[in-house]
């Protein structure tokens, strides 16, 4: 938006002589069209797209924001002709709302347009106009019936276990800039005349305390009481506010967020995709671990850096948890079943501890002898199958673990290298990093080790299997790391360097999927290498 076209559109700076104030004729147009509530609601196909033109361009002219429009447009009587769009229905706009599913109707558009004149206003002017003359409980009637009619879209596409339709999602998104332009309208209008009320009433309270000729025992009291009616009144509004938030979100379609800034709290709302919910509290525990808390602009930063990673996981777990109940039934519980499958561990440990003829055995040894021999006791059979059950439920709990967390882990590990490698290919100046600076750390780490396994051999009895362990364990990580990390520097189009990169980020990075595929193997083993493997 350009501010020097909008006030142009109200007053002509170099035409002097003839002054014309478009946003005037527009506001007057719209409010001899909606002077009730019964000729909105006889409006024809042609009168409600005038409408709905002339209504586009009074939110064009007021956001950005420019206060003159803004002031210009409140100050009229168009806020009742809003009441009345409000409170109508019109066949035709509902028509034209079915035909296409990007259309805004005159509703959503007087919802925008109130929301537009509240833009970037620091003081109470519009704030109060708006309060005198706005009919909000239309407005929140039209708030419930939007968060209403989105439920009902998303309920849909639930039921049938399906992604929604393009149509679907247009149609969500345009019912959604409505939601948060309400939303925005009430929140704003609750906020400050709250505000405004503590304020007459401290100045109030002061003014008597400081013209009275009490003492200052009294005068005490009287700020006390001033400080505990400020709080009260502070608490309450908050309440409501809190209530006219929990409406809104619980349709989890929009987001409240509220900013210090300058001294004062700015508050905004802001549509938020319905992938949002799929975002894993692994993912959030994760981020807040490892993000810089020195200042908020190392935390945007890093937020900012992480957007993508956290947008492809949650668009790839929603659209596998929208089509498969069992994914979704298994994503949203996993925490819980990590958990009880741990506990089954416990309990799987307890007994090979407790059983004597489990030692040193393996379970599928202990069953085939069994069977030969026919005088083994009850006691050594329970035990053994005891032991099998649980340890089948415990496989099959580190199975489910991994597939949970293979169908969203790898592909967003491969999506992560292919960007790496559009990054380095068309984004990325070229390295000037040298052979010695790549490789120096390894050097002299091979260097070290090789020093160090001359001090033992001159000490020493040899023991070449120690010196192999040195030179492996010293060096193969860090020589993997500096493979890793600039593996697409030269020819990263090579497709063996990006398997290497897929390979290293699921082992290294991904501890979590890496760790629950180690103790299923070791648990499978357990049946036929040593039953000790379970205690794993």
């Amino acid at each position: 938006h350009h501010l020097g076209f909008q006030d142009f559109l109200r007053y002509q700076v170099n035409y002097s002589s003839t002054q014309v104030n478009l946003i005037k004729i527009c506001v007057d147009n719209v409010i001899l069209l909606c002077n009730s509530t019964m000729n909105v609601t006889r409006f024809s196909a042609l009168e409600v797209s005038l409408v709905s033109q002339m209504l586009s361009l009074l939110i064009e002219s007021m956001q950005g924001p420019c206060a003159g429009n803004q002031e210009l447009i409140i100050k009229s009587e168009i806020v009742s002709s809003l009441n009345f769009i409000i409170y109508a229905q019109n066949l035709n706009d509902r028509e034209l709302c079915e035909s296409d599913p990007s259309y805004m109707d005159l509703k959503s558009l007087s919802c925008i347009l109130l929301s537009a004149s509240l833009e970037g206003r620091h003081d109470d002017f519009v704030h109060i106009h708006l309060d005198r003359r706005l009919m909000k409980v239309a407005l929140v009637e039209y708030k419930q019936d939007v968060e209403t009619s989105l439920f009902k879209l998303t309920r849909l596409a639930n039921h049938e276990r399906r992604l929604p339709t393009v149509t679907e999602n247009i149609l969500f998104k345009t019912k959604q800039k409505a939601l948060v332009a309400a939303t925005t309208v009430l929140m704003e209008l609750d906020h400050k005349i709250a505000v405004k009320d503590v304020d007459l009433t401290s100045s109030l309270i002061t003014s008597l305390a400081t013209s009275s000729s009490l003492n200052n025992r009294s005068s005490n009291n009287i700020q006390t009481h001033d400080h505990q009616t400020s709080s009260n009144k502070l608490s309450n509004n908050n309440k409501k506010n809190s209530r006219n938030t929990s409406k809104a979100s619980s349709a989890s379609v929009i987001g409240v967020i509220e900013i210090a800034w300058r001294g004062q709290v700015e508050r905004t709302c802001f549509p938020l995709p319905l992938e949002v919910k799929y975002l894993p509290s692994s993912t959030k525990a994760a981020f807040l671990n490892e993000v810089f808390i020195s200042s908020a602009e190392k935390r945007m930063s890093s937020l900012l850096k992480k957007s993508d990673f956290f947008i492809s996981e949650m668009d790839l777990i929603y659209s596998k948890a929208e089509r498969s109940t069992f994914f979704l039934q298994l994503h949203s519980s996993l925490p819980s079943f990590k958990i009880a499958n741990y506990g089954l561990v416990v309990l799987l440990n307890l007994n090979i501890l407790l059983s004597k003829s489990l030692a040193g055995n393996n379970t599928s040894q202990m069953i085939s002898e069994n069977i030969q021999e026919r005088n083994t006791s009850k006691l050594q059979l329970s035990s053994i199958a005891l032991t099998t059950g649980l340890g089948a439920l415990v496989t099959l709990g580190y199975g489910l673990i991994i597939f949970t967390r293979s169908v969203t882990e790898i592909p967003l590990v491969i999506q992560s290298v292919d960007n790496e490698i559009k990054y380095e290919l068309y984004e990325k100046k070229p390295s000037n990093k040298s052979f010695g600076e790549i490789w120096f750390m390894n050097i002299f780490s091979l260097v070290s080790t090789l020093a160090l396994i001359c001090l033992h051999y001159i000490n020493f009895e040899p023991k070449l299997g120690l010196y192999v362990f040195f030179i492996l364990t010293l060096n193969i990580p860090l020589f993997l790391r500096t493979c890793r990390e600039n593996v697409f520097i030269y020819h990263p189009i090579l497709g063996y360097r990006r398997k290497f990169a897929i390979i290293y980020d699921l082992i290294i990075r991904r501890s979590f999927l890496r760790n629950h595929v180690i103790l299923a193997v070791f648990c499978f083993l357990g049946y036929f290498v040593n039953v000790e493997f379970f205690t794993l």
